[in-house]
């Protein structure tokens, strides 16, 4: 039985191709199923677009959505890193 994919609403034979795709190359999809995109004909929301990771990557980022379009019909997409900076350098002495 098909299933959505991506956080749409609904499923085709394209987002099958994408799903196959994903599980065929283990891909992991960072998107958490808030939309993407605002069709402004209709006034309605979709995702379509999808942020991927290596598996390897996956829990060092955190995805989400910034709610203002600034004029665009997409909304823009924060990935955030989750793995704590590394601000200790090592001493350098200059001696002369």
């Amino acid at each position: 039985m098909p299933t959505s994919f991506g956080g749409s609403a609904s499923n085709n034979p394209r987002g099958d191709l994408i799903k196959n795709f994903f599980t065929n190359n283990n891909l992991c999809l960072l998107n958490d199923k808030s939309p993407t995109f605002l069709y402004s004909g209709h006034g309605a929301f979709s995702s379509i677009d999808l942020s991927i990771s290596d598996p390897s990557l996956f829990l060092d980022f955190e995805w989400s959505v910034e709610n203002d379009l600034h004029g665009s019909d997409h909304f823009p997409l924060i990935l955030k890193n989750t793995e704590p900076e590394n601000t200790a350098h090592p001493k350098k002495w200059k001696m002369s």
